[in-house]
């Protein structure tokens, strides 16, 4: 009986020390990759042939020239959309100057023209030289020493003081009433002279554009002083009386130089009926007895 059990018990031994497959004495070194592709024939996966992805992750740019070719790439867009930029520029520039230019060219078109001045002769001043006093009342008594005028018309011009006969070198003026009257600016300008000389009595001198100035001599009274700006026309003073001239009784000896030189005042004075140049009236060598 006892062999009877021995011989039973035997194959639970042998059942026992079966070795075990090689799946379980190698499983500690099964790579990974091997336990799943077990795993997945097991379970009814994929048959021969079949090979699981890689779980390593690729790199974004496979080959080397792929970076600086992108590089290039996006240089010549940012370059091309410089190049279309500028040009969009330039056109609008274009655009503004022509209109520019155009409402310019329009402006000058509507707007009138100045018109155009009287040329005056060479040596003239802007304004017209007016007479010194009202030419309705007054009359040239002695005109201008002119060298080129015949022998009546220079005996005529000839100051006399005793045995000293001296050229006028302007225009003496004087009212046939022997009445004084008011002097007035020839032409505007800067008083640049008041005062008092023995022989020719109060004088004012005034300069005007163009090298030219105006003297008035014989005054009785000055209402003006050096440094003082007078219009075309203002009063400066009166009419009265001199040594030099003391045969004519109250009169204006009116004088106008041009460049320090005395010139003929008919030449510039405006002609009270015609509006031009005014030749000098026929004067009186009597004049009036004072």
């Amino acid at each position: 009986m006892s062999d009877i059990k021995k011989k039973e018990k035997t194959p639970e031994s042998a059942a026992k020390i079966e070795p075990a497959p090689d799946s379980a004495r190698n499983a500690g070194s099964v790579r990974p990759e091997e336990r799943q592709e077990e795993k997945e024939i097991r379970a009814g996966g994929p048959g021969i042939g079949y090979r699981p992805r890689s779980t390593a992750r690729k790199p974004l740019f496979p080959r080397k020239w792929m970076i600086p070719a992108t590089y290039l790439a996006a240089a010549a867009i940012i370059l091309a959309l410089m190049w279309v930029i500028q040009d969009l520029r330039g056109t609008e520039t274009e655009t503004e100057t022509e209109t520019v230019a155009e409402n310019v060219q329009d402006v000058q078109q509507t707007q009138p023209l100045p018109e155009e001045e009287e040329a005056l002769p060479a040596g003239a001043p802007a304004e017209r030289m007016q007479w010194p006093a009202d030419p309705d009342e007054i009359e040239v008594v002695m005109p201008f020493y002119d060298p080129a005028s015949g022998n009546e018309e220079k005996q005529a011009a000839i100051l006399q003081q005793g045995n000293r006969y001296t050229p006028n070198t302007g225009l003496v003026l004087a009212r046939e009433d022997n009445g004084t009257f008011d002097v007035r600016a020839a032409l505007s300008g800067e008083v640049t002279r008041a005062e008092k000389v023995p022989t020719v009595g109060n004088l004012v001198e005034i300069t005007h554009e163009d090298g030219l100035k105006t003297i008035y001599y014989s005054l009785a009274d000055v209402e003006v002083k050096p440094g003082d700006r007078v219009a075309q026309g203002d009063r400066i003073g009166k009419a009265g009386r001199n040594e030099l001239g003391k045969e004519f009784g109250v009169h204006l000896h009116f004088e106008v130089h041009k460049d320090g030189e005395p010139v003929n005042p008919a030449t510039l004075l405006e002609d009270p009926a015609g509006g031009g140049p005014s030749a000098a009236a026929e004067p009186n060598p009597a004049g009036v007895s004072g």
